[in-house]
């Protein structure tokens, strides 16, 4: 009887992790900011459905790819970089950055970034949020014009519904995925 009562209750919490994963699939869909999140390696680990539609590369293309190679043109990428080491350090990075789609001009995106940390405080990647700065124009990294002047910033709310999510995927990938 005692085995029973376990299975049942581990069939509930399955059915509500399940239910819980979409309602978190939903709300990752709903944001208009795409949101990705690399590795300490640059490698792309998540990849929204905003940001499949922000920069025209689906999910299952863009896994396990250098984020600054796919999503950066050549000769922007050592800046690029450098900032990504410098998220690293600061933990925080607010400002536009020209992105390259897949296909199409280079535009203008207002990115917000911020380290990864495991539930032991080691860094374990980066998260970004970004959407177009202007529509169709492409500006230089370190414009003076920021993302809060383009009316890009989010709601706290969904700040922190995301943070709840990102903190799940975390969890997730940190059983299935090893460095």
């Amino acid at each position: 009887m005692r085995y029973r009562a376990g299975a049942s209750w581990v069939l509930l919490m399955a059915s509500e992790m399940e239910r819980s994963f979409d309602v978190e699939r939903g709300v990752l869909a709903a944001l208009r900011e795409a949101v990705f999140a690399i590795d300490l390696q640059h490698k792309i680990i998540f990849w929204s459905p905003s940001a499949e539609r922000l920069y025209g590369w689906g999910a299952d293309e863009v896994m396990g790819r250098d984020a600054v190679d796919l999503l950066v043109q050549e000769e922007l990428r050592p800046q690029a970089r450098e900032v990504l080491k410098r998220l690293q350090s600061e933990e925080t990075w607010d400002g536009e950055f020209t992105m390259q789609p897949r296909q199409g001009r280079p535009f203008a995106a207002a990115i917000s970034a911020q380290a990864l940390f495991d539930d032991r405080g080691r860094l374990v990647g980066l998260v970004g949020f970004a959407v177009p700065a202007r529509p169709q124009t492409a500006a230089s990294p370190g414009d003076d014009e920021s993302a809060q002047d383009t009316g890009t910033l989010w709601p706290l709310l969904a700040l922190a519904v995301f943070m709840s999510i990102l903190s799940t995927i975390l969890l997730l990938v940190g059983r299935v995925w090893h460095p």
